[in-house]
């Protein structure tokens, strides 16, 4: 009986030290910026050190010890040089018992340098900082250094605020990297999870965590640790005590790992998705015409079109948007072709394979040469050097395409489109009509007795291929 007595009370224990250790590693870490140092006007160094307060308290997770209570540290601990913090443990231990901190941090500013450029009326700063995070507790110490460069119009103070306001976002960046959040994931739903961290935290909308498993592995008869990355969880609601997100990868390539077992997850603050792509493309577009009564033809072939493709997809990759544009050309006709499409992301293999169905605009200008040009513009009265016609057209359009996202970076996709409306049928030349009173140009229609062409309808299906490179973004 004593013995279950003595069992039950050691878990009892267990189980109460593990919860206090959980509550702990959800305490915010108390910070201490004791200040930056530098051959550096003062007031930017005060800038830079007010700046990193302001946006470490923002972020939820750090108790930040207030100005008022440093510097009476600093007077009373005669720290002229900061610098002793970083290579005196016992003076960094000694200060942070005095604020009561668990990290001390230590900066300086390598340069703050600005050129005017007269020519385009705009300042070039450039800066350089350095930053040290001292472990009160351990005595280890973080170093990283940032550099970056901006131009700029207006006053040059308010250039260099733009850069030092660039650096702070880096520097307190690699803050969230060093101290990023940890926490479980409690819940999950289809493709939407909950985890057991919130805004008290400093868990906000828009944050991604990357999902894990802790497993372990046998190496030479030695028990080691392994961390197996499962996916990533985007944030789009943190409630006071949880957060919802919606996982953005690894759901349906390792779906079955979201459904069983513990799973961790660790904020990503360096995140990057690739939702911004810039491609080449090519397409295929059935013409057919309507020619003048002294020809026969009727069937024009297919329009090669070739050019750009501009795509974005949301970071959701639910919702996207395509550009193209480019040059198409069908003898004897050829012209010019831009359209824009809204797209909806359907996951056929998420991560893998994605389909998508869009509608949006296009707008194309065709070209043909008119037969005998100079005797026909003689006939009808028209002082002009050109042998071509030209007309323009714009339609709807649908579309309905695939995108293989096997890789981040390069993604190859096909799609079919339907047009409607993109006919071309009032032919004439566009004559230059400037003169000191006006700045503008008039379309002189050619009768379609003269025009080779009179009607021309581009394609009501057309095929499209292309590759694009994705980039990364935030």
């Amino acid at each position: 009986m004593k013995r279950i007595i003595a069992l039950f009370s050691l878990a009892l224990l267990l189980a109460l030290s593990f919860n206090v250790f959980a509550q702990v590693s959800k305490e915010k870490i108390r910070i201490a910026v004791m200040g930056f140092e530098g051959k550096v006007d003062e007031k930017w160094l005060n800038a830079i050190v007010n700046k990193i307060e302001a946006q470490m308290a923002s972020l939820g997770r750090f108790d930040v010890v207030n100005r008022r209570s440093i510097d009476a540290v600093i007077s009373e601990k005669e720290l002229v040089d900061l610098g002793v913090l970083v290579d005196d443990p016992t003076k960094a231990q000694e200060v942070g018992k005095y604020l009561t901190a668990q990290v001390l941090v230590v900066g300086s500013a390598n340069y703050i340098t600005s050129s005017y450029d007269s020519k385009n009326q705009q300042y070039d700063v450039k800066i350089s900082i350095a930053g040290k995070l001292i472990d009160v507790n351990t005595n280890k110490i973080d170093g990283f250094d940032i550099s970056t460069s901006r131009t700029g119009k207006g006053s040059q103070d308010s250039v260099i605020a733009e850069v030092i306001d660039s650096v702070v976002e880096e520097f307190i960046k690699n803050i969230r990297i060093k101290y990023s959040l940890d926490a479980k994931v409690i819940k999950i739903d289809g493709n939407k999870a909950i985890i057991n961290l919130g805004s008290q935290n400093g868990v906000k909308k828009g944050m991604v965590f990357k999902v894990y498993r802790q497993e372990k592995m046998v190496i030479d008869n030695k028990m080691y640790q392994d961390e197996k990355k499962i996916g990533f969880i985007r944030i789009n609601q943190a409630d006071t005590e949880i957060s919802r997100g919606r996982i953005i990868k690894g759901r349906y390539v390792m779906g079955s790992e979201f459904a069983k077992g513990e799973m961790l997850v660790k904020e990503q603050p360096d995140y990057r998705d690739y939702s911004f792509g810039i491609g080449l493309t090519s397409a295929m577009l059935p013409v057919t015409a309507e020619p003048n009564y002294s020809l026969t033809e009727k069937d024009l072939g297919n329009a090669i079109f070739g050019g750009m493709s501009i795509i974005y997809d949301s970071p959701e990759k639910l919702f996207g948007v395509i550009f193209n544009g480019g040059y198409l050309d069908v003898s004897p006709v050829n012209g010019w072709l831009i359209d824009f499409i809204g797209k909806l992301n359907v996951g056929i293999i998420p991560e893998v394979l994605n389909a998508y169905i869009g509608g949006g605009i296009g707008y194309a200008q065709l070209s043909q040469e008119i037969p005998d040009s100079s005797k026909v513009f003689r006939t009808l009265s028209i002082i002009s050097d050109s042998e071509k016609v030209k007309e323009t057209s714009a339609g709807f359009l649908g579309t309905f395409g695939l995108k293989l996202k096997a890789f981040n970076i390069i993604q190859p996709y096909a799609s079919v489109s339907f047009s409607k409306y993109l006919d071309f049928d009032e032919w004439g030349i566009i004559r230059d009509t400037r003169n000191s009173s006006s700045d503008s140009s008039e379309k002189i229609v050619i009768p379609d007795e003269y025009v080779k062409y009179p009607l021309i309808k581009l394609g009501s299906l057309s095929y499209q291929v292309g590759i694009a490179v994705f980039l990364p973004t935030k």
